[in-house]
C-alpha cells in the first residue's frame, strides 16, 4: 500500500469515532517499531522533565503521540501542528471527544515556526524528509527550544539516490539521510549533544512484517480478510511487541530509520 493511500485509510478510520481511534493508536503503538524507540526516549526525557512542560508536536498527523503525551503527563501542554487540515479538525473533534484539557492542533507549516524559547521538547517524527529547506527548519526547532530544551527526531534512513516522479507527488524533499549527515545538519542549526541511532533492525523489520505489512497485503487482497483480522491480531500483536521491544533496546549496525536526540 502506498504511503497516501495508508493515511487515507487512517484518516478514514479516524473520522469514525474516538473509541476507533483510540484502538487505532493502540495497535500502532504495538506495532509500529518506531514508535517503540520514540516512547522509550520520551519516557527518558520524562524523568528530567519539568513538571508542566510545553511540548511542540512537529507534524502530529492523526495525533498519535500527541494524545499519548497528554494522557500519561496531564500537567503537560501539547501542542499537535500539521498542515493538513483534516488532521487538525480530526485531532480537535477526538480531543473534545475525550475531553482532553491539554492538547491542542493547529493548522501550521513545521517549516514555518517561528516561536522562541517556547518549548521544552520538540517532537518531529518522520517529517523531515518532505521539508526542502531542512536546515533552516532546525534552526527554527533551536530557536522555539527553551534553554536545554530536547528535540527528538525521526527519519527514514536513506534508501535511494534521487527522489521519483511518484516521490514528488507525495512531497517527498529527500529519499530519506545517511546518519552522519543527519547528525551534522542538526549540530549546524546550534544543538548539542547530538546522538542517534538506527531504528527497524533486523527484529523490527520482522515485527512490522507480521504487524503491519502482512495485514495491509491481505486487505489489498480483499476487504472479507477485516472479518478474520481481530482473530489474527490475537496471535501477531504478542509476538511483534516481543520483537519492537527487542529492536527498542539493542544496538543496531544499521536499520530502516534513524532516532536522533539533541539539546538546545
Amino acid at each position: 500500500m502506498k504511503q497516501q493511500e495508508l493515511k487515507s485509510a487512517v484518516q478514514q478510520v479516524c473520522k469514525q469515532s474516538s473509541l476507533l481511534q483510540r484502538i487505532l493508536f493502540s495497535v500502532l503503538n504495538a506495532v509500529t517499531v518506531r514508535t517503540w524507540h520514540v516512547k522509550r526516549e520520551l519516557k527518558k526525557w520524562m524523568r528530567t522533565a519539568p513538571e508542566r512542560a510545553h511540548v511542540l508536536d512537529a507534524g502530529s498527523g492523526v495525533g498519535q503521540f500527541s494524545y499519548w503525551l497528554s494522557q500519561v503527563r496531564p500537567s503537560f501542554s501539547v501542542l499537535a501542528i500539521d498542515n493538513c487540515m483534516e488532521h487538525v479538525c480530526g485531532g480537535n473533534k477526538f480531543v473534545r471527544e475525550t475531553k482532553q484539557t491539554n492538547l491542542h492542533f493547529k493548522s501550521a507549516c513545521v517549516s514555518q515556526i517561528d516561536q522562541e524559547n517556547a518549548f521544552d521538547m520538540i517532537l518531529c517524527t518522520q517529517v523531515l524528509e518532505y521539508i526542502s529547506d531542512d536546515q533552516q527548519t532546525l534552526e527554527n526547532f533551536h530557536n522555539a527550544l527553551r534553554e536545554s530544551g530536547r528535540i527528538i527526531i525521526t527519519t527514514k534512513t536513506q534508501y535511494k539516490e534521487d527522489i521519483c516522479h511518484e516521490d514528488k507527488a507525495q512531497g517527498i524533499a529527500r529519499c530519506g539521510y545517511q546518519m552522519a549527515a543527519l547528525k551534522e545538519k542538526v549540530k549546524a542549526a546550534g544543538f548539542r549533544k547530538v546522538k542517534a541511532h538506527y531504528s527497524g533492525g533486523k527484529f523490527g523489520r520482522l515485527a512490522e512484517k507480521i504487524g503491519f505489512s502482512l495485514p495491509i497485503r491481505m486487505l489489498k487482497l480483499s476487504s472479507a480478510f477485516a472479518v478474520i483480522l481481530p482473530f489474527y491480531y490475537i496471535l501477531a500483536l504478542p509476538i511483534s511487541m516481543v520483537l519492537n521491544w527487542m529492536d527498542s533496546h539493542s544496538a543496531h549496525k544499521d536499520g530502516e530509520g534513524i532516532v536522533l536526540l539533541a539539546l538546545k
